[in-house]
């Protein structure tokens, strides 16, 4: 088992739906993850928030995919 396939199934587990770096606005969900391949070792645990609910006028994510991802609270 690989360290992604590791933390990819504690995310699940926990029902989060991916991870994000708040200090570099990168974030994946559990669909596409890490396709940056990076080793996510500053990534928190985050959750999706959809355009519909997103309360920043500026969101530069949620107009393209709909959705953006956020810290776990």
């Amino acid at each position: 088992m690989t360290v992604k396939e590791i933390v990819r199934n504690y995310l699940q587990a926990r029902n989060y739906d991916g991870l994000c770096n708040p200090d570099t606005g990168c974030g994946c969900v559990l669909s596409d993850f890490a396709p940056c391949d990076c080793e996510c070792l500053e990534c928190l645990a985050a959750v999706r928030i959809d355009k519909s609910k997103c309360k920043d006028p500026e969101c530069e994510f949620c107009p393209e995919l709909g959705y953006h991802i956020e810290e776990a609270p």
